[in-house]
């Protein structure tokens, strides 16, 4: 005959397990609501010019996505990453070319100094919802050099 103590014991582990799997089902559901995995993409120049890279989506390898560039934590540009980068298809990164950007920092000039850099994709995550993808795990950081 098994004690009280022993099914306590027993239906507290039962319980601890339980929430567990409920909590891990929670988060994975919660990621995948927020989060487009089939993105990649590259930062591939950063300098005082420019910033270009490339950018696609796994999903949709042949349509091309937008690109937002974000300086200092404020939105720069916005633009279509669609520029012809063979070196993509040769890579194996994608089977279309079309998936570079280019980001000129010319107009407006950036104060000098020293200045973070991130681009995001911006898409659809899987909830339907808009979002914005990082394509580096943490921002650039390029320098303006004094205009005189």
């Amino acid at each position: 005959m098994i004690s009280l103590s022993e099914r306590l014991s027993t239906a507290i582990i039962i319980k601890g397990l339980l929430e567990i799997i409920l909590l891990s089902v929670v988060a994975t559901v919660a990621t995948l609501s927020n989060f487009h995995p089939g993105i990649r993409g590259a930062i591939d120049i950063a300098d005082s010019a420019r910033v270009a890279g490339w950018a696609a989506d796994a999903s949709r390898p042949r349509e091309p996505v937008e690109v937002q560039l974000f300086i200092d934590g404020h939105l720069h540009s916005s633009a279509i990453a669609s520029g012809n980068r063979p070196d993509l298809v040769t890579a194996a990164a994608t089977p279309d070319p079309a998936h570079g950007f280019v980001f000129s920092l010319a107009s407006p000039p950036l104060a000098p100094g020293r200045h973070t850099v991130e681009v995001f994709v911006r898409c659809k995550a899987l909830s339907g919802y808009q979002t914005l993808i990082p394509l580096s795990v943490s921002p650039v950081s390029i320098t303006t050099p004094p205009l005189f």
